[in-house]
């Protein structure tokens, strides 16, 4: 009798992703995932402060802002290009 290797596709135990389209998997997603209990009325007064309570959300604003300075450089490189090859033709 051969017997076969039977992936658990079982998602029990996984929080689904939060999406726009279910506010309430969202709402309960951020609060789960949050750890300490921190909600939209969490006040945090300092870069400091934000990456000892909410590590996760420091790093995903760090790579946002990353994202946006290398974003900006690209556009600036290339309007410099664009303007020295103008200068060029005359």
């Amino acid at each position: 009798m051969a017997t076969e290797n039977v992936e658990n596709t079982s998602t029990s135990g996984i929080t689904p992703d939060p999406t726009s389209a279910n506010a309430t998997t969202a709402g309960n997603n951020a609060a789960t995932n949050s750890g300490v209990g921190y909600t939209s009325a969490t006040q945090v007064n300092s870069m400091e402060e934000l990456k000892l309570k909410a590590p996760k959300l420091y790093n995903q604003m760090m790579v946002g802002i990353a994202t946006a300075i290398c974003r900006d450089s690209q556009d600036h490189t290339r309007r410099l290009k664009e303007a020295m090859r103008r200068g060029r033709q005359g």
